[in-house]
């Protein structure tokens, strides 16, 4: 299976599982308390968007950095979820533990594209932005809607192969 079909049906799944027909925007911080998981904002190093850590017989934590855009602390409590979620699915990381530091410089690996995808999955599902665009929604509306960033919803648009000329006539 492709990276990007896993982690859309693993966020699919986190949504059917904790997030059952609630409104949108869907809150990443209320379904990582539901999956066990502390999530925080914190003050973190200049370079470091968020974190998350998971030993062995603790309760996994969440870093968000305090001082970034709202949306933007959505998406990387969601991009958290993702590591934790890829990672987990392996016994060998639940025995030993993991953690991943988000650095705003790091290169895209295989680990950040499925994070990535499961954000942009859990945040911004296919079906609902399938459902706007029909309705005639604006980017600038959709991005609200869902309680992203314009360019964070350019890209899902993108990924999806949505013409974002379009939206912009609107």
């Amino acid at each position: 299976m492709l990276i990007k079909d896993a982690a859309r049906l693993a966020a699919k799944d986190a949504l059917d599982t904790h997030w059952q027909n609630k409104s949108f925007p869907v809150d990443p911080f209320e379904i990582a308390e539901r999956m066990g998981i502390r999530a925080s904002l914190r003050r973190l190093d200049d370079d470091t968007s968020g974190m998350i850590i998971a030993r062995l017989r603790t309760q996994p934590e969440i870093f968000v950095e305090e001082t970034d855009t709202y949306p933007r602390q959505r998406f990387t409590c969601a991009h958290e979820l993702g590591h934790y979620v890829e990672r987990t699915q392996t016994a060998k990381d639940l025995k030993e533990g993991f953690a991943f530091v988000d650095k705003r410089t790091s290169k895209t690996d295989a680990h950040e594209f499925y994070a990535n995808e499961f954000a942009a999955n859990l945040l911004m599902p296919d079906y609902e932005v399938r459902r706007l665009d029909e309705e005639g929604s604006t980017l600038i509306r959709m991005a609200g809607h869902f309680g992203v960033s314009v360019p964070a919803m350019r890209v899902r648009l993108g990924r999806l192969g949505i013409p974002q000329v379009k939206l912009d006539e609107r």
